[in-house]
């Protein structure tokens, strides 16, 4: 199952001590928002816009729900370079707040589209006279009751990946890693054999393991290494869409067992004895044994876990990964599906590795974030990005 993405998303690791200063606590309104650029076809770019978001701050510890916090009647603006053609032309676009979600700002329909894209697109698509360049700063200002809130982001120039060679040290055995792959099959003819539910032209498939070194931490081994080039970005964020995620079968069909629905069944997915529906294409190892620390327990904490309505058992859809280093080794824990993988590559701007570089992991709550925000708090970045397509399949041993 897909989750469209709120952002801005915050998850990443970086290589640093936690600082020990922390700011003095001052309330102030937050402010949150993302511009994209996505470096579609052969010839297209896709601007948008992720919702605004607007509150105010509480001090940990106060009791106060996130939802009572937000702020309504402020007014939203974004300015900067806009059009059809890179002409320096300055435009501004006003947003309005969603009647059904105080605090929820988005564009006015005059300035967006309704452009049908792949669904893995976040925000509001912007129409082709407010289309947004790479290279360029924008500004975001928020006012509310005479105070004003700006923040400014420069647009990341360019990003562009390709496989690499690698070798991987397996139980002492030293493993060549594929650099083969093919990652420039995001095409408005894939596009189309996607809408029509036809098999897409050039794309690979990844066969997943679920033991040996290809399983176990971060380290494992990659089924081949993705490169990067990002000029002006910090920190390289991937995010997996698995398209299939979907997809229901018996629990006995996978194993290959003849069996009707709701009849006792030991090695199930959900763990509950009976033979019953599961995402059928779960990346998972899932005999219920938790006395002995089995690989499903390694998935599980690898991965966190989450059941549905109907107690089956999925993992996170869209997966999202952010790196400082090229190249990336993209091994299990990039992939929650088999099945056909949209994986999106975006390089981000400096204000969002400054947000949160001090305190990564969220661990000190009494830590104030580096917030790009004059005279409030919070984050307003921006991100180009690419994408490609890619398929995985079980092989026997899962």
């Amino acid at each position: 199952m897909i989750k469209l993405l709120s952002t801005p998303i915050l998850l990443f690791f970086f290589g640093c001590e936690l600082p020990v200063n922390v700011g003095d606590y001052e309330e102030k309104y937050i402010l949150f928002g993302n511009l994209d650029v996505f470096m579609a076809t052969e010839n297209t770019t896709i601007s948008s816009i992720d919702t605004v978001y607007f509150s105010i701050s509480s001090p940990v510890g106060s009791g106060s729900l996130s939802e009572n916090l937000y702020i309504s009647n402020a007014q939203i603006t974004l300015k900067g370079q806009m059009g059809p053609d890179d002409s320096n032309q300055i435009r501004e676009i006003i947003f309005q707040e969603d009647q059904n979600k105080p605090g929820h700002y988005y564009p006015d329909t005059a300035y967006t589209t309704d452009l049908e894209f792949p669904i893995f697109l976040n925000g509001f698509y912007l129409n082709n006279d407010y289309r947004l360049y790479p290279g360029k700063t924008y500004t975001l200002n928020a006012v509310k009751d005479g105070n004003t809130l700006t923040a400014h982001t420069t647009i990341p120039d360019n990003i562009h990946f390709s496989s690499q060679e690698g070798e991987y040290l397996c139980e002492g055995e030293l493993i060549p890693i594929n650099a083969d792959i093919q990652l420039n099959n995001f095409t408005s003819e894939n596009l189309l054999n996607l809408s029509l539910g036809e098999e897409l032209n050039g794309v690979d498939t990844l066969s997943l393991y679920t033991e040996g070194c290809y399983v176990g931490s971060f380290a494992s081994q990659p089924y081949f290494n993705l490169g990067f080039e990002a000029p002006n970005s910090s920190v390289i964020r991937t995010i997996t869409f698995a398209l299939e995620s979907d997809s229901l079968a018996l629990e006995s069909d996978l194993a290959g067992i003849d069996l009707a629905e709701g009849e006792p069944f030991s090695d199930d997915l959900n763990c509950n004895g009976i033979n019953d529906s599961v995402y059928a294409n779960l990346f998972y190892n899932w005999p219920c044994d938790d006395s002995d620390f089995h690989l499903m327990d390694i998935f599980k904490i690898w991965k966190g876990h989450y059941y549905d309505s109907e107690n089956r058992l999925y993992f996170e859809n869209p997966f999202i990964w952010s790196v400082e280093t090229t190249p990336i080794p993209m091994m299990w824990l990039y992939f929650n599906y088999y099945g056909l993988q949209l994986i999106q590559v975006q390089a981000t701007d400096a204000n969002y590795y400054n947000y949160l570089s001090g305190d990564p992991l969220g661990q000190n709550q009494q830590l104030l974030p580096d917030s790009n925000i004059e005279n409030g708090y919070g984050l307003f970045s921006s991100t180009i990005s690419r994408a490609f397509f890619i398929y995985t399949r079980r092989v026997a041993e899962n």
